[in-house]
């Protein structure tokens, strides 16, 4: 059993011995190991060539070259700019045929404004006259009475009253009572009472219009046609207010 396996180490170590002897003999490329097997098995290897096989297509640079039939461009290019006619070097005086204006302005016609129409707020005037110029306190109404020498007109009346508001629809709508209450009057109405006793010599009633002349004199002698009530006015009453408001007039006119 010993001789066999000293016979078997034998047989390996020479064979590794050849190999290793072998490999020491051969020549140092890259074509070593090809050549040991060409020795084991006695058959050469195949010849590499150095042409590509005929089958392959050509490469990708081969098939993106420029076709050869593009025509090029004439030698001799049209000069497009050739036949533009040359703009001038001077500038046309574009403001020489435009007529100078003349120096010494026209004499226009002067057109003279017309003067303002003050229109009374419809709460002063509550309706018995909106053009009519209304002095919103009784304070005021006496300074301006006072300072522009024109007798002074207070009318008492109600909102609810029946007969103050026929007397205003009649008193608004006639053109000689508006026009002199515009012009020669200074006019006041109030809803409440002033405070001033002397505008009630009679009693307290609605309506009631009383006359203050620019001396602040009240002017009792200017009455209605009612005993009962001297300073009140119906709507029928009308011919003898524009009588009353004349009477007032003339006679400041004869005092002064």
């Amino acid at each position: 059993m010993k001789s066999i396996v000293q016979a078997t180490l034998f047989v390996l170590v020479c064979v590794g011995t050849y190999y290793l002897y072998l490999a020491f003999q051969a020549p140092k490329d890259t074509l070593s190991v090809t050549k040991l097997r060409q020795h084991q098995t006695g058959k050469k290897p195949p010849k590499r060539s150095s042409h590509p096989p005929k089958d392959i297509p050509p490469p990708q640079s081969d098939i993106l070259q420029k076709p050869k039939d593009v025509p090029k461009p004439p030698k001799d290019t049209p000069d497009l700019l050739k036949d533009i006619p040359d703009l001038p070097k001077d500038k046309p005086d574009l403001l020489k045929d435009i007529p100078d204006l003349p120096k010494d302005k026209p004499d226009l016609p002067k057109v003279t404004p017309p003067p303002p129409i003050t229109v009374q707020s419809p709460s002063l005037s509550r309706g018995w006259g909106d053009e009519i110029h209304w002095i919103e306190t009784y304070n005021e109404a006496l300074l301006k009475a006072k300072s522009s020498q024109k007798p002074l007109m207070v009318i008492h009346h109600l909102e609810q009253c029946p007969v103050c508001k026929k007397l205003k629809a009649v008193f608004s709508t006639n053109e000689a009572i508006q026009k002199m209450a515009k012009e020669n009057f200074i006019m006041f109405n109030i809803m409440n009472e002033t405070g001033d006793k002397n505008l009630a010599p009679d009693g307290y009633y609605v309506p009631r219009i009383m006359f203050i002349d620019p001396s602040l004199t009240i002017r009792l002698d200017i009455t209605g046609k009612r005993p009962q009530h001297k300073y009140t006015y119906f709507a029928d009453d009308i011919p003898l207010l524009l009588e009353n408001m004349q009477k007032a007039k003339l006679f400041l006119n004869t005092e002064l």
